[in-house]
Formats: structure tokens, sequence, C-alpha cells
């Protein structure tokens, strides 16, 4: 499988305090990837070094195989708050990223308009933010994030301010989009039934510094929908999940949060 995303041997610390040594991963084209560990582990640490809005104090991070001096507006973001323009349409929200790279309006305009339907926002594109829902909302960040970052998106707790019925319809929608896109997405989540539904592999970030993440293959078939949470497979996948975090968390002493539905 040919290389999206690399951390060769990445270190990070905040002033005296590391956060993340000697850490490698390696994301293929095409892949989700799953995220999960306790608050404070280094999970948004390594999206910010991915974004390139931290720079590692030592190691190398590679885009599609090669180095980069900055990975700034390459790779997509979509935070756990839409942060959606209130002043701005559903379309022009959407936009904003091609704006910033100089794509011309028409160009801008004609790709919004392309994606609209994909991400159940045909006939939305003139509202306003306050007039849509929480998960309509959320579509419109992640159209945003998909426009700004190509074919790779980092998704930090993207459906954690939803309802769980509003949660569970927007996961499913997520699946059938990354299924018709292609993309390569990376998912931070404290949500372990999320973690194994979405994703071809679970990472378990259990400690500080963060040093390495426990893969836990997820070899499910696909299309997934919500009904297979009650699979005996998916249920083992959550047990075997929710025993790497205990004995982790054991093992360090450390409190932290996350959700065994």
């Amino acid at each position: 499988m040919k290389s999206k995303l690399s951390f060769a041997d990445v270190s990070f610390s905040y002033g005296e305090k590391p956060i993340v040594q000697h850490f490698s991963l390696q994301i293929g084209q095409g892949e989700f990837v799953s995220l999960i560990g306790p608050s404070g582990v280094g999970k948004s640490t390594l999206f910010q070094l991915a974004t390139g809005l931290l720079a590692p104090t030592a190691g190398t991070i590679s885009l599609n195989g090669e180095k980069e001096r900055t990975l700034l507006g390459k790779v997509g973001y979509m935070p756990q708050k839409d942060l959606l323009m209130p002043w701005r349409t559903v379309a022009e929200n959407a936009a904003l990223p091609l704006e910033i790279k100089g794509v011309d309006k028409h160009a801008s305009t004609e790709r919004v308009m392309e994606l609209l339907p994909a991400f159940g926002l045909k006939g939305w594109e003139h509202a306003y933010p306050d007039q849509l829902s929480g998960g309509m909302r959320q579509r419109v960040s992640l159209l945003r994030a998909v426009l700004a970052g190509n074919d790779l998106l980092l998704l930090d707790e993207p459906f954690s301010a939803l309802d769980g019925i509003t949660r569970m319809e927007m996961q499913e929608w997520l699946l059938g989009v990354c299924e018709r896109l292609g993309t390569t997405i990376m998912l931070i989540t404290h949500d372990i039934d999320e973690a194994i539904l979405l994703a071809d592999r679970v990472l378990v970030l259990a400690q500080t510094p963060l040093t390495q993440a426990i893969e836990v293959p997820i070899l499910l078939p696909r299309p997934r929908r919500g009904e297979h949470r009650y699979d005996p497979a998916f249920l083992a996948l959550r047990e075997e999940i929710w025993r790497i975090l205990q004995e982790r968390r054991a093992q360090s002493g450390e409190k932290g949060r996350w959700q065994a539905q």
C-alpha cells in the first residue's frame, strides 16, 4: 500500500516536558485509522504535527512518501467545533479554504457545488449556519476540510458534541462518504464503538510521553452499518481495546477518558 503520511522517529516537547518521543507511524493511501486513548496522551499533538501547526524537535514527517518543508495547507483538519462563520452561507463557508489558496471564485464555487450532493447539502447552499441542524453543520465542516486538504483528513472528535442518535446517523453517513471519495482519514475519538465501526485499524495510544501505538486491525467486512455493533466479532474487538486501555492505565497509574458503550 502506498504511504500517504508517515512519522519517522518523531519527537516533540513542550518546553522541558516531552510529549512525543521517537514515535513512528505509517498511514496508507485510502486508509481510515482511528486513534483512541486517554486525554492528554498526545493525540491532538500528533494532529498538530501532521498539519504543520507544530514542528517536530526531531525526526521527519513525510506526505506521499516525500519529506515536506511545511505541511500547512496540505492536510484537511476538522476540529470538534464546526467553527462555521455565521455571516457566510453554506457554500461560502465550504469555499473558504479554496479562497485562501487563491483559487478563482468561479472555479471554487463550481467545485463546492459539485460536492454538495455527496455531503447531503444540495439545496442548502444559500442557507446560513443558524438555519442548520448540528449534523448538517458538521457536514459543512467536513466538506470544508475535504476542500482544504485534498485527500488526507484529520478529524478531531467531530461528532462528540452531537446527541446520540444524530451521532450514529453521522457515523453511518461518514462511512458512505469515505467509500465514495476514497479519502485517507485519521480520526481521534474517545468512543470505542465509533473507532471500530469506522476504521481499518485502531491505534491505541496509552502512555506519556508517547513512544508507540498498539495496533488493533479491524478486519470486519465493508460496507458497515450501525447494526454491526452487535456482531460477535465487533464485540470481541471492543473487549480487546477496552482491555488494552485498562491494562495501560493500571500500569501508568493515570486516569483517562473513553467510552465503551
